[in-house]
């Protein structure tokens, strides 16, 4: 293998300068037979021989062969033919390597190829679970992070007053500080606890052994190569979409992990709020991807609205992705007949759907000082999505007669904002009024109510 690769290196270099294209594109077509050395060995050895003599002169070779073309190849060769069991336990030799190639090297396309293929693994071992253990373990989730941000909350809203004393030796904050981290030592020290089991091997979830952090390692990647490779905005999106991928198939129950990326993902896009590029096509299809993937992935809606960075991430984006986020959510809430029994919930729905609710955000049209003209006739999409509004008035349901009238005014004020567009919710408004009524009518008996 070494001595075909460097003759397939050696080859750009025969021949005059004009010829350059064509022995490039000779050197692509002879590639696949360079390859094939990978794909036998592969198939040859075993994990041990792999991480003790296979990959690290593979690594090297291609280090040294210093050609763009050769090195993005072999990578990619690499991060393809052999197992996804091979590359968990050889993480850190393998991007190790990705740091000392040719300045050229398209090194995103490679970490994204690896992020995608290990949370593909995942995916595939996860096919087991069932949707009752999914749901358990995403409500588990969810309170465990609005705990965390409680005493979070509460830690930082303590009055200076009380921290007075502290300064003169009390230990309060120091309980304060383990208070709020309680939640994550709690979930790592079950983590080291359970991390191997009764035969000594390491615990697996999802497929990866607990004791390989896929998260970690690969977020501290992506900063790595944004701060050194200087990547424009649709390089960094494309890999925080693989990144939040990874951490949804890998570590579903890690809400935490979905919130550092989009608090990321919410810094970059304010480092490129005046640059042309954050406005290209690529850049906005990574950004909607990334804002779906919680959407789409979590068996409830609500445990990707329980995520602190998600609306704040969703206020920057423009007009089309805000609403083609707001149609999914809406579609998920009517297609999964989602109830929505509190006034958190409910808020939070609506503060995705409000740009549906309202006109589109467009601006009038005209000009300063003259006629404006009046806005253009209802789509069939508009109506449509409309349509998606006033059904999702009949998912509200809370749990007594009080609950659901409040929660009825926070819909009735939300959809107000609508403008004219109430002539398509207003129906379903008083529809729900009126059941709520006759509930009403049926308890005055009671002395409780």
């Amino acid at each position: 293998f070494v001595e075909m690769n460097k003759l397939w290196v050696r080859l750009q270099h025969q021949g005059h300068s004009r010829e350059r294209e064509q022995r490039t594109k000779e050197r692509q077509e002879l590639q696949l037979l360079v390859g094939s050395n990978l794909v036998r060995l592969s198939q040859l050895v075993d994990l041990e021989a792999y991480k003790s003599s296979i990959l690290q002169p593979l690594l090297e070779q291609v280090v040294q062969c210093r050609d763009v073309l050769a090195q993005e190849y072999l990578l990619e060769v690499i991060t393809q033919v052999f197992p996804d069991e091979f590359h968990l336990h050889t993480l850190d030799q393998f991007l190790s390597a990705t740091a000392r190639l040719n300045p050229h090297v398209n090194v995103k396309a490679i970490v994204i190829g690896l992020m995608d293929r290990l949370s593909a693994y995942a995916a595939r071992e996860s096919e087991s679970d069932s949707p009752e253990d999914r749901e358990k373990a995403e409500t588990e989730a969810t309170a465990r992070l609005l705990e965390k941000m409680k005493i979070a909350q509460e830690s930082a809203s303590a009055p200076a007053s009380d921290e007075t004393p502290h300064q003169n030796g009390d230990s309060k904050p120091a309980d304060d500080t383990s208070a709020e981290t309680a939640p994550d030592s709690t979930t790592e020290e079950a983590t080291k606890t359970d991390s191997v089991d009764t035969n000594g091997d390491a615990k697996k979830q999802r497929g990866i052994p607990d004791n390989v952090r896929l998260f970690e390692v690969f977020h501290e990647q992506v900063i790595h190569l944004v701060s050194m490779q200087r990547l424009p905005i649709q390089d960094i999106t494309a890999l925080l979409v693989s990144l939040i991928n990874l951490a949804l198939n890998i570590y579903p129950d890690r809400l935490e992990y979905v919130d550092q990326v989009f608090q990321y993902a919410n810094k970059e896009v304010s480092r490129f709020a005046n640059s042309a590029d954050l406005h290209s096509q690529a850049s906005q299809a990574n950004l909607l991807n990334l804002l779906l993937a919680p959407v789409k992935t979590y068996f409830s809606l609500f445990t990707a609205l329980a995520i602190p960075s998600f609306i704040p991430l969703l206020h920057t984006q423009p007009y089309p992705t805000r609403r083609s986020v707001a149609g999914e959510v809406a579609r998920s809430l009517l297609r999964n007949e989602t109830k929505i029994s509190t006034s958190e919930n409910l808020q939070g729905v609506l503060e995705i759907l409000k740009v549906l609710i309202k006109e589109g955000m467009q601006q009038p049209s005209g000009y300063p000082g003259g006629p404006v003209r009046r806005a253009a006739a209802e789509t069939d999409e508009t109506v449509e999505e409309q349509g998606w509004l006033a059904r999702i008035v009949h998912l509200i349901r809370g749990e007594d007669c009080n609950t659901q009238f409040k929660l009825l005014q926070l819909a009735r004020n939300a959809y107000a904002e609508g403008n004219e567009r109430i002539k398509y919710t207003t129906p379903a408004l008083i529809t729900a009024s009126l059941k709520l009524a006759r509930r009403f009518k049926a308890r005055e008996h009671l002395q409780d109510d």
